[in-house]
């Protein structure tokens, strides 16, 4: 891509053509001034209209698409792409894990459990059955992978809504757990139904050990480097970079999910706990993060979320095919309906039900049934399609693959407009608001 920038540089110092490589960087270099200038923009218009900043974020990547001359959007393959959204989900779960408290997530463990893997197969068999009889020619195990795409909930948009809203404790702790859990589920139903899409079988003892030795080296991988960083910035004689405690979550979290992935386990999981033992060390091995440590800690990973999230949801909603969202907008309706009001209920109502012990009103089930807004995940499951041989005949493959887009953005667009935008008005309309006498998460962990 050549870019705006690069004309300028050239035509100022009368050079000769570029490399490849400085050229490449050039357009990196100008592609990531824009993404920040519109995002900062968007934030602070954001902030003014008192809505969630990651809808202006989008609204910015849709406005710079068609109008910007000198910026081409980010495709969906690209590594750019894979690499902003794999680094942003990564670091905006882990700091989504260090507001929570281990013990609240071990006594909820449950109802989390049932939310992130038979919720998430529940929903995805719902959505799928709603796309069979939307849409009678998508042959059944297609309407069904698109069901598991939409399925997994999305930290990027849920957390920064959660912090600014003051959910109840327990509220907070079950949506930010589950959506870092229920990506492991989701990822793995993927690759077995596109199996068995290619295939005609899929192997249910393969795909259950695939499960467990995702979650499993996960939870190991993102536990062990948690407590490693949590004595590395603690009080104890061991806490040589208590100094650095900031910038050393930078690569806990991305060494988190790296060495995951290698390992065979998820990812975003292990970063997800990294950030959540990180924080709740003291509670293991005694001796808490000083204060000025632990303020430094909360800001500096609070910014670098929200530089995160500002990356994300621009290019995101610089790839929105508006034709093709046209062209099935109707009958996508009336599926993210169905996904919405019938599909994420059934999950929310069964999974909880099978939870008396923690007694959940039916204002919290209420509140839970609609608070589930779509994003990275299900955008990225999407754009692997487009590397993917499903066999299908003809141009259905290609119309397939368009459809699936189409029906994710518009899941994007319509949970974040809609769901995102009334999570607060319905969290104290149904009164789930964390009251002024009940401390907050971070201030039980630093005292």
């Amino acid at each position: 891509m050549i870019t705006i920038l690069h004309q300028i540089l050239g035509a100022a110092a009368g050079a000769a053509e570029v490399p490849d490589a400085g050229r490449y960087i050039l357009s990196a270099f100008s592609d990531l001034t824009v993404i920040l200038a519109a995002a900062l923009i968007a934030e602070r218009l954001a902030n003014f209209l008192k809505v969630p900043d990651v809808i202006l974020f989008l609204l910015a990547g849709v406005i710079l698409s068609p109008t910007a001359p000198f910026w081409i959007p980010i495709r969906e393959s690209s590594i750019a792409n894979q690499l902003v959204v794999t680094f942003g989900a990564s670091y905006i779960l882990f700091q989504g894990g260090m507001g929570l408290n281990l013990k609240t997530i071990i006594r909820y463990g449950r109802v989390i459990a049932l939310l992130a893997i038979p919720g998430v197969i529940i929903s995805a068999v719902l959505v799928g059955i709603a796309g069979r009889l939307i849409f009678p020619a998508l042959p059944l195990a297609a309407a069904l992978l698109l069901g598991v795409i939409l399925s997994p909930t999305d930290p990027a948009t849920l957390i920064p809504i959660l912090q600014k809203v003051r959910l109840k404790e327990r509220l907070e702790v079950v949506i930010e757990s589950e959506s870092a859990f229920n990506d492991t589920t989701g990822a793995i139903l993927f690759i077995s139904v596109v199996a068995f899409i290619q295939q005609g079988q899929v192997s249910l003892f393969a795909a259950i050990g695939g499960f467990l030795t995702q979650l499993l080296v996960g939870c190991g991988v993102g536990a062990g480097l948690g407590l490693l960083a949590g004595l590395l910035i603690s009080e104890r004689a061991v806490g040589f970079f208590r100094s650095s405690a900031d910038i050393l979550t930078v690569p806990i979290a991305i060494g988190a999910y790296t060495l995951s992935q290698y390992l065979g386990g998820s990812g975003f999981l292990a970063a997800f706990l990294a950030g959540v033992f990180i924080r709740n060390t003291h509670e293991i091995l005694p001796r808490k993060i000083g204060h000025e440590e632990g303020a430094h800690l909360e800001i500096f990973s609070g910014n670098l979320a929200l530089i995160s999230r500002m990356m994300i949801f621009v290019i995101l909603g610089s790839q929105i095919d508006f034709l093709a969202v046209r062209q099935y907008l109707l009958p996508g309706l009336i599926l993210l309906a169905a996904f919405i009001l019938i599909s994420r209920p059934a999950v929310v109502f069964s999974c909880f039900g099978l939870d008396r012990k923690n007694r959940w009103t039916g204002k919290e089930k209420i509140f839970l049934s609609w608070v589930r807004e779509t994003g990275v995940m299900p955008a990225a499951l999407a754009g692997s399609l487009a590397t993917i041989n499903l066999g299908f005949p003809g141009q259905m493959q290609m119309i397939y693959d368009d459809f699936v887009q189409a029906m994710v953005f518009m899941a994007i667009l319509v949970t974040l407009l809609v769901q995102a935008l009334s999570t607060p008005w319905l969290a104290r309309r149904l009164d789930l608001i964390r009251g002024e006498g009940e401390e907050t998460v971070s201030s039980e962990r630093n005292n």
